[in-house]
């Protein structure tokens, strides 16, 4: 009976002790209330403002700090305002291969100034706040590692090249029915996009916008685009092209859809609607390709 008494005295303070062990492990450099895990467990992320680091006493994001470069999953505490810097940056040193960050979300839906900090990341997954209502000329410009992005409702505007040379992006989602203007370059050289549906909103799109998207296989134009830019879709391998009945559009060079590589085009049109009236002048594609929706 001692010996079993002992034996379990002995078994309940080896538990506290590997208990007390691991508490101390998961606090290491006073920010055990980070996000995700050492490891960079995906997943799990909670905001933390430890693993950032700031303008002296402004709510500007500079970069990563040494425990933020660990984690896989970052989401961007509410505190922050605005963007300085670049994801690049580790405690102020430009280490571009330094980080582990794979994923990063907002806190806070409200918006923010991104100001190029993502420009030429890793990052594979980025979930912009609701409220954003700006992304510049160049903001996304050669993340070449980005899969997937979300373009807010509040997003009127896709600056030039915005998206340009982004040759892993798959998903694009756009939320809501804000978006007016794609403008010049915004998603050339996608190379891995291959489909895209656009909200009813979009007037504009510009030049070259989707040029040399070599996987991009199948769109959808909106009901209310107005401006059909210069070879926007040009080196693509569409292989279906819906265009809405309501559509008619102001402006067109008739080259936007040049040297189209899809084995089996089909352009989707409405017998006697506008883009049926003026299919080739329009879109430059030959009447051959055109399909009747019921």
């Amino acid at each position: 009976m001692m010996k079993l008494s002992k034996l379990m005295s002995i078994t309940l303070i080896t538990g506290l002790v590997l208990g007390m062990a691991g508490c101390v492990s998961s606090g290491e450099d006073g920010k055990g209330s980070g996000s995700g895990t050492e490891d960079g467990g995906v997943g799990s992320a909670k905001a933390s403002e430890e693993y950032f680091t700031w303008k002296a006493n402004e709510n500007i994001i500079t970069g990563l700090s040494e425990s933020g470069a660990k984690q896989k999953e970052l989401v961007i505490p509410e505190r922050c305002e605005g963007f300085e810097g670049a994801l690049d940056f580790i405690d102020g040193r430009y280490e571009p291969e330094g980080y582990s960050v794979v994923s990063i979300s907002f806190e806070s839906d409200k918006d923010v100034d991104l100001n190029g900090f993502f420009k030429g990341s890793r990052l594979q997954r980025l979930e912009l706040p609701g409220g954003l209502t700006s992304i510049e000329d160049r903001e996304f410009w050669t993340s070449q590692s980005l899969e997937y992005i979300n373009i807010p409702e509040g997003v009127t505007v896709i600056g030039e090249a915005a998206f340009s040379a982004c040759t892993a992006l798959e998903e694009l989602v756009f939320e809501g029915d804000g978006l007016v203007e794609i403008k010049d370059s915004a998603f050339e050289i996608c190379e891995s996009l291959s489909s895209v549906e656009f909200p009813d909103s979009l007037e504009i799109i510009g030049e070259d916008a989707f040029e040399n998207c070599s996987s991009l296989k199948s769109v959808i134009l909106p009901e209310n685009l107005k401006t059909l830019g210069a070879y926007s879709f040009m080196n693509t391998v569409i292989e279906e092209l819906t265009v809405p009945e309501g559509l008619e559009l102001e402006s067109t060079t008739g080259d936007a859809f040049t040297n189209l590589g899809g084995a089996d085009l089909k352009v989707y049109v409405t017998a006697g609607s506008w883009a049926d009236l003026n299919f080739e002048e329009a879109f430059g594609i030959n009447s051959d390709y055109r399909v009747y929706t019921p």
